[in-house]
């Protein structure tokens, strides 16, 4: 007798379909659960293509039910921490079948943060002599454990923070300003008698002294920063040059609200009664001196000249950049204008590729 047919034809047989591969390591898990072996690792490689090992999904073993958290347990790297100490709170996570088992994100609190605060990562700071109570919750699953923070070591405490008031401040070139540092302990008290550092990121612009006085020198802004024991503020100080309404600085290029690549043309036009010494530009905290290319006209005593530079934008971040432009006069009278343009990286072939992370 002719075997019987199939949709392929008489006498053929139907060809089996190549097995997928979760088709095959399911095969290999049938075949461990029948010989007993229970627990398996499988890893699936990308085969001929370099690629890195890919975890399977978990296959579902018959008879086993997979780990339930059942209980929490915290235990922290110091019991009885002195007030101003950091310390570390760990958890355990033990499932429905009395062993130990991993969990993910853990959900941290303190019951009064005023005694002892608490991170995402379990790093806590113990702030005053009381107790508190540190809970770790996963999903449904919480515990909580009491913390009692001791009375602080003798001697005195160490700053955890300085303050300096005002945070900001605009001035003009000869004037000063008084800054003030409150330096604060664990549990936000004010610290004194506590020696403190004053520095001027860049004293051509403003000087400061020991007792905070700030004296503003040339046009610019400075960072005034106080330390103490190793922590540290600052303020934002504007200094405002002399300018004179009779010097009128127009930027040309780049226009106000466009995009520029890296090299940044720049025409201004001055018009003043007297002649003019120096035009600079001001790119990243880096002073720029536009050269004389053309007087426009002259007529008497104005005078209409046109500066230009090309600027290094890479210099500068990527974003929106503010470009301040100052002219000064023979007399040392200033004028100033400010374009506000956006580097770009993409605008231009050859322009360099922005930092990571930025």
């Amino acid at each position: 007798m002719r075997p019987s047919g199939s949709r392929h034809g008489p006498g053929r047989e139907t060809p089996e379909r190549p097995q997928t591969l979760t088709a095959r390591v399911a095969a290999v898990v049938r075949k461990a659960v029948a010989s007993g072996r229970r627990s398996i690792w499988l890893l699936a490689f990308a085969a001929g293509c370099g690629g890195s090992p890919t975890a399977l999904p978990p296959v579902a073993v018959p008879g086993e039910a997979l780990p339930e958290l059942r209980t929490l347990t915290i235990t922290f790297s110091d019991d009885a921490p002195p007030a101003s100490r950091s310390l570390e709170a760990h958890v355990a996570a033990i499932d429905h079948r009395g062993q130990p088992m991993s969990v993910g994100l853990v959900a941290w609190s303190s019951s009064d943060t005023s005694i002892a605060t608490i991170l995402s990562d379990g790093a806590i700071l113990a702030r005053r002599q009381c107790t508190t109570i540190i809970t770790a919750s996963v999903g449904d699953v919480s515990s909580r454990r009491t913390l009692m923070v001791l009375p602080p070591p003798p001697g005195p405490l160490p700053v955890a923070m300085v303050k300096v008031s005002p945070l900001t401040s605009t001035i003009g070139v000869g004037q000063s300003e008084q800054l003030t540092a409150t330096l604060l302990d664990f549990a936000g008290s004010v610290l004194t008698d506590r020696d403190v550092r004053w520095v001027s990121s860049d004293d051509a612009v403003a000087l400061v002294s020991s007792t905070g006085i700030v004296i503003a020198k040339d046009q610019g802004v400075a960072v005034i920063e106080a330390i103490s024991e190793g922590k540290r503020s600052g303020a934002v100080i504007t200094v405002k040059g002399v300018v004179d309404t009779g010097i009128v600085v127009r930027i040309a290029l780049p226009i106000n609200g466009v995009a520029s690549a890296d090299a940044i043309q720049m025409y201004v036009t001055v018009k003043s009664d007297l002649p003019i010494d120096s035009v600079v530009a001001v790119l990243a905290g880096k002073s720029i001196s536009l050269k004389l290319v053309l007087v426009s006209n002259f007529s008497g005593t104005v005078f209409y000249p046109t500066w230009q530079a090309v600027l290094d934008g890479a210099s500068g971040p990527y974003g929106p950049l503010v470009i301040p432009v100052t002219a000064t006069d023979s007399l040392g009278r200033r004028g100033v204008a400010v374009v506000n343009v956006a580097r770009n990286p993409m605008l231009t072939p050859g322009s360099k590729s922005p930092p990571a992370n930025k």
